[in-house]
C-alpha cells in the first residue's frame, strides 16, 4: 500500500527538461520518434523512460506549434527558465522566490524554487528589488575540553510578560550554559543593568 502511494506521489513531479529531453518527449508524445535503440544518448534514454513512466500525464497543448504538457500545465525548459521568471517577475511586481513560484505553479510544470533563485541571482534586475545580503558572519562553532572551562551567557527578555513573585517584578532571565557539559543555570532579574547581572553572576 505505501508502496503504491509513494509511486503515484513521485510520477507526479516534473523537473525542468533539457532542449534535448524536451524534444525527444514531444516526438514521443507526437509519435515521431524514430531513433534506434543503439543511436540513442543517454538523455534521451532517460526522456524515453521519463514518457513510459508518466505517459498518461504527457499530451500536446492547444498551441499550433508542437507543444509539451503534463497534467495541463506547460513543460519548462531549463534555457526557457530565464525569460519565463523574467515576466513573471514584471506580472508580479517585484515579488520573492517563493511567491513567484506560487504564481507559476498554475500554468507550469517542473519551474522550481531553486531554479527560480538561480535565474533571480544572475541579473541585477532582480537584486535591485530583492537584495541579497553576501557580508554575513560565517558561525564559528564553540568547543570546550573541560568542565567550567568555558560558558555561554545569554539574557532573555520577557518584559512583555513580566512575573510577579514576592513583591518583586522580574522582566529578565539571566541564562549561563556550561559548554562541555551542557548545565545550564537560570536566574530571575529585575533590570538588565551591569549591577543587577554581576550580583546574579
Amino acid at each position: 500500500m505505501f508502496l503504491q502511494f509513494w509511486s503515484r506521489k513521485k510520477g507526479k513531479y516534473f523537473h525542468a527538461l533539457s532542449d534535448e529531453s524536451y524534444e525527444t518527449l514531444l516526438l514521443l508524445v507526437q509519435g515521431n520518434f524514430t531513433v534506434p535503440v543503439a543511436e540513442r544518448t543517454r538523455e534521451q534514454r532517460n526522456a524515453v523512460v521519463r514518457y513510459w513512466r508518466q505517459r498518461d500525464s504527457l499530451h500536446l497543448g492547444p498551441q499550433s506549434a508542437p507543444t509539451l504538457y503534463f497534467e495541463g500545465k506547460k513543460v519548462v525548459k531549463k534555457s526557457s527558465i530565464g525569460s519565463l521568471v523574467s515576466t513573471t517577475f514584471d506580472q508580479a511586481e517585484a515579488d520573492g522566490c517563493k511567491k513567484l513560484r506560487n504564481r507559476a505553479a498554475a500554468g507550469f510544470a517542473g519551474l522550481s524554487e531553486r531554479n527560480i533563485l538561480r535565474a533571480t541571482n544572475n541579473d541585477t534586475k532582480f537584486r535591485i528589488h530583492n537584495v541579497k545580503f553576501t557580508n554575513k558572519a560565517t558561525p564559528r562553532p564553540v568547543t570546550a575540553k573541560t568542565v567550567q572551562g568555558q560558558h555561554q551567557i545569554d539574557l532573555m527578555d520577557l518584559s512583555k510578560e513580566a512575573v510577579n513573585y514576592n513583591k518583586h517584578v522580574y522582566r529578565y532571565v539571566l541564562s549561563v550554559m556550561n559548554i562541555f557539559s551542557r548545565y545550564l543555570w537560570l536566574q530571575p532579574l529585575q533590570k538588565k543593568s551591569s549591577e543587577h547581572v554581576s550580583r546574579a553572576l
